[in-house]
């Protein structure tokens, strides 16, 4: 389908320059494809628009396990509701923009990619996501307080990138968080990454098992790496000017939040490193990383309990380290 339009007494609202629905069956459909879609609304000049869009491998129910639901809508089970889910296998966006109806300014995003495979029943075991140059005027943060300590700090667009990556691997059934990196341009970066062990497949038929797969699931390795927080040298310049302190009592005050949040573990070495790592990360923010490098795999169930009896001995077990550079 090419060139529609709505008007509104003579004015054009909005419009789809080209709509493709493709590979139907009784299956489901292969591809949703809108191009040159936009929408404008003339009373407050509010507008949307995105140069392309689609929707890849939707997958429809059976039959049967619909008419089930409908047939015993009130005594459905999980499993029985499970299964009259509709699946996708991936959304495509490139170049969105929406503008705010109070606030000036232009929500925009180059591009979004989210790919969901090897699904068992209505859950994907393995997904990716990449979001390029997302960019949201400070102007459309609706807190007032958040929009003013934005500003502050130097933002006049928010400039956000993501990149995401999880795969269960059936064989040997770790559950891999390969890299969940999100970065902030003029901000700092964060990159997160964990391997869990002994994650059942029944977890993903039927998720009300959870506990049981507590058994088997081990922690096998993990870290988190903060890059390039220039931010933090403006936030404590401008924290220490509003208070008339040193910005040397600020990063004291700041060390001192850090160790109260970490309940139980504050009197640890664990927490001597990241004091000592965490001052010298905002003196020089260009790198900090936590990492777990326990030798083998930890049962969870172990955590838990030395959770309860004794929480200031959980990072030596996990060979949890400390660096700033």
């Amino acid at each position: 389908m090419h060139g529609l339009q709505v008007k509104v007494k003579n004015t054009l609202v909005g419009q789809i320059d080209h709509l493709k629905v493709a590979d139907i069956d009784n299956d489901g459909i292969g591809t949703v494809l809108i191009e040159g879609a936009g929408g404008l609304n003339p009373e407050n000049t509010s507008q949307a628009g995105v140069a392309r869009f689609a929707l890849n491998n939707l997958r429809f129910p059976i039959r049967e396990a619909i008419f089930a639901v409908a047939e015993n809508k009130y005594s459905t089970n999980l499993a029985q509701r499970m299964a009259v889910v509709l699946t996708i296998g991936g959304i495509e966006l490139d170049d969105a923009v929406l503008s705010g109806i109070t606030r000036t300014g232009l929500f925009s995003l180059a591009k979004y990619r989210l790919l969901l495979e090897n699904y068992i029943g209505p859950i994907p075991t393995s997904i990716s996501s990449t979001l390029t140059d997302l960019d949201m005027p400070v102007s459309l943060v609706n807190n007032p307080q958040g929009r003013a300590a934005l500003k502050d700090l130097g933002f006049d667009v928010l400039k956000i990138n993501q990149d995401l990556s999880v795969h269960w691997d059936k064989d040997t059934g770790d559950l891999d968080l390969e890299q969940a990196h999100v970065s902030l341009e003029n901000g700092a970066t964060a990159t997160v990454k964990l391997t869990l062990g002994g994650v059942p497949q029944f977890l993903f038929e039927d998720p009300r098992r959870a506990q049981e797969s507590l058994a088997t699931l081990t922690v096998k390795r993990g870290s988190i790496v903060i890059e390039d927080a220039s931010t933090i040298i403006r936030m404590i310049e401008l924290q220490a000017k509003k208070a008339n302190v040193s910005q040397l009592e600020i990063r004291a005050a700041t060390v001192a939040q850090i160790r109260d949040a970490l309940g139980p573990l504050a009197s640890s070495t664990f927490a001597d490193d990241l004091s000592d790592a965490a001052d010298r990360f905002m003196q020089n923010p260009e790198r900090l990383e936590v990492r777990l490098d326990q030798k083998s795999p930890i049962p969870v169930t172990q955590l838990l309990g030395m959770a309860a009896t004794a929480p200031q001995a959980i990072p030596n077990v996990l060979g949890a380290n400390v660096s700033a550079d």
